[in-house]
Parts: C-alpha cells; sequence; structure tokens
C-alpha cells in the first residue's frame, strides 16, 4: 500500500472540509439536521482542519532538509516520517471529534490520546521481540503496529542459549528479600512513631522526610565503600542491605500514616482483655494495615526489580550473580545491540511485576489513600 498517497489524501480531505467550513461560515453533522457551528465560531473551528496538515507539511520540509542539508520539501521515508505523519493523522481526528463533538468529543480524544501514549511503548517493545534479526523497528507502516511476521527467536535464544533465567531467579531472590526486610522493619519503625511519644520523635520524622527529597544515587559511593569495608560488596547480601535501607524511609512514612487511621480504642480493648503491646500489634494493628502492607510490598519490589544503577555498580560480575536489569544492558557491545533480545527480555522481565501487582491490586487503592489522610 502507497502510505504517502493514504497521508496526503487525509490532508487533502481536511484542508477541504476546512475550505468548506470557512467559506460557507457552517459546520455540519451528518447526524444533525441544522448546523453545529455558524458564522464565526464556525470560521473558527475551520482552524481544527487546517493546523495538524500544515503542521504535518512543516515537519516533512524541516525533515527533508535536515536530510538534504539544504531546503527541500520532500524527505526520504523513514519509519520516523511514517510515525509523524501518523501522529497528525491522529490529531487531526481528534480535533476534528472535538469540534462535531464540543461536549463530549473532548474528553474522549483526550481519553484515546493518552491510552495510546501509555500502550503503545509496551506494544512497540512486543513487536521488536517478536520481529526477526536484530532490528528496534521496520520502514513498513504496518510493522510498526502488526507483528507481519512473527517469529520467537529472540525468546528461545533469551531462555535457552543466554543464562536469563539465572538472573531472573537473581533478580526475584534479591528483589523479594529486600521487600520482606523493609516490611519488617519498616512496619515495627512506622507502629512506634505512630503511637509511642518520646522525646526527638518530631525531630526524626522531620530527619526522615528531609532523607526522602535526596535521590539515592548520591549514597551510591558511600554505601559501596561500607559494603566493601563488611565484605559484601559483589554479593547478593550486599545489594539487598542497599535496597533495604533505600526503601525504608518511603515504607516507614506510608506505614506510618496508615496506622494513625487505625483507632487506638481497639489495641486498648485488647489490652484489656490480657493482651500485651506486641500481641496487641501483631495480633489487632498488624491485620487492620494488610491495605498498606500490599502497597508497600509492591512499591518496594519494584523499586528492587527494576533497578539498574546500584545493581550494576554493587553486584558488577560475574554472570552468574548479576540481575536481569543490568545484564540486559550488558548484552551491547561495541558493535553491534541485540535490539531483539533487549525487547524479549523487557517483556520477559514485566512479568513478575505484573504478578505481584495482579495479587495484591485489591489493596493498592485503599492502601495509598487511607496511608496518606494523617501524619
Amino acid at each position: 500500500m502507497n502510505w504517502n498517497l493514504v497521508f496526503t489524501a487525509w490532508e487533502i480531505l481536511f484542508v477541504g472540509i476546512g475550505l468548506v467550513v470557512l467559506i460557507t461560515g457552517k459546520l455540519w453533522r451528518f447526524s444533525k439536521k441544522q448546523p453545529v457551528l455558524s458564522g464565526r465560531p464556525a470560521r473558527l473551528s475551520s482552524l481544527a482542519f487546517f493546523i495538524p496538515p500544515a503542521l504535518e507539511l512543516l515537519v516533512q520540509v524541516i525533515m527533508a532538509s535536515v536530510q538534504s542539508k539544504m531546503l527541500s520539501f520532500v524527505p526520504t521515508p523513514t519509519a520516523g516520517l511514517y510515525i509523524a505523519r501518523l501522529i497528525f493523522l491522529i490529531l487531526g481526528i481528534a480535533a476534528m471529534v472535538t469540534v462535531l463533538w464540543p461536549k463530549r468529543g473532548f474528553q474522549y480524544s483526550v481519553l484515546v490520546l493518552a491510552t495510546l501514549f501509555a500502550l503503545y511503548p509496551v506494544w512497540f517493545a512486543i513487536l521488536a521481540s517478536v520481529r526477526e534479526g536484530e532490528r528496534l523497528y521496520t520502514l513498513s507502516l504496518p510493522g510498526m503496529f502488526l507483528p507481519l511476521e512473527p517469529s520467537l527467536k529472540n525468546y528461545q535464544v533469551m531462555l535457552f542459549e543466554r543464562p536469563f533465567l539465572t538472573w531472573m531467579k537473581n533478580s526475584l531472590t534479591v528483589a523479594a528479600a529486600a521487600t520482606v526486610f523493609s516490611l519488617i522493619i519498616s512496619t515495627s519503625a512506622a507502629f512506634a512513631l505512630s503511637r509511642f511519644r518520646f522525646r526527638g520523635r518530631e525531630a526524626f520524622l522531620i530527619l526522615l522526610l528531609a532523607l526522602s527529597t535526596f535521590p539515592g544515587v548520591l549514597s551510591l559511593v558511600a554505601v559501596a565503600q561500607l559494603l566493601t569495608a563488611l565484605g559484601l560488596y559483589g554479593k547478593h547480601l550486599g545489594l539487598v542491605l542497599a535496597y533495604t535501607t533505600g526503601t525504608l524511609v518511603f515504607c516507614t512514612w506510608n506505614l506510618k500514616g496508615y496506622f494513625d487511621t487505625i483507632p487506638i480504642d481497639l489495641e486498648e480493648a485488647a489490652m484489656l482483655d490480657g493482651c500485651g503491646p506486641v500481641q496487641a500489634f501483631l495480633l489487632i494493628a498488624l491485620p487492620l494495615a494488610r491495605p498498606a502492607l500490599a502497597v508497600t510490598a509492591i512499591l518496594a519490589f519494584m523499586g528492587s526489580w527494576g533497578d539498574f544503577i546500584f545493581a550494576s555498580v554493587l553486584v558488577p560480575a560475574p554472570d552468574k550473580l548479576k540481575l536481569a536489569v543490568p545484564a540486559l544492558y550488558s548484552l551491547a557491545n561495541s558493535m553491534s545491540v541485540p535490539w531483539g533480545y533487549f525487547a524479549a527480555g523487557a517483556v520477559i522481565v514485566v512479568i513478575p511485576t505484573l504478578l505481584v501487582y495482579l495479587a495484591l491490586q485489591r489493596y493498592f487503592e485503599s492502601g495509598l489513600t487511607l496511608g496518606g489522610v494523617k501524619g
């Protein structure tokens, strides 16, 4: 199919509609016997039909001039050009829908555009993972959206010819251990900060809040030196300790806010029935905090699972100890970048995160909202 002809046809169609509206001063919709707009509002609405094609032509001129290093109007067909023209086509359709259905058209247009913007990168990675060779994209416009010649060779290489399953196991072990340690420590700290009043409590809370404003990468050198002194540099245990300390501030604040919403009367009633403070915490407060625990576990797991900087610096070698994300980066070399392997590995890496989220999603909304009410 000649896609240049298709894009040129929509440009002509939109410009033609805009000229009709501009000349007649009326904007019609097929389902209405009366014009939607008339007079000056209709003529102003014609800009919605002129601007997207004009912007597309401007992009073509810019791309053609960049390619030929002089003023030109006919660019060489590339995947970027096709994507740009398609984006302007979608924007033109959204503008037309907004003008024809002013009450709901804008809302639906924004919703559709946001959905495409969020989902297409994931779909693009899936397409690249089933594309043969090491190609990240194709010059065929349908191939940018549909798997024309799907192949599972990239997955076969990653699963059976590379130690990818070992990398996944390492990542799962480290992320799970860091999540468990973070929950154990932060739950106790959050409950103490929520229930007990002691000297220095407010200052400690402010200190935690101040620490959360600094990016974790600032502590990378110090953490590496500490782990080296402890003999844990290059080991998974050292990385678990680094992830645990990095997530403690957020986990403590999130859980502390949730514990503040649980009435202390419940624990006092339990202690009147014979429970001690520890029993009241374990049997009353902790079960009621399951939504917050689930949310905290999800976010702590995702932070450890998808990290690249700490994992690549603190566990640099050998291959059998590497985690999945930095190990994927190590597949590239100065001569070539195996985009197909990258995409297949990225798709597989996402699966554990999705499973954890699906398993705990019923707690996600309540855990986030109730944990931020008080503090």
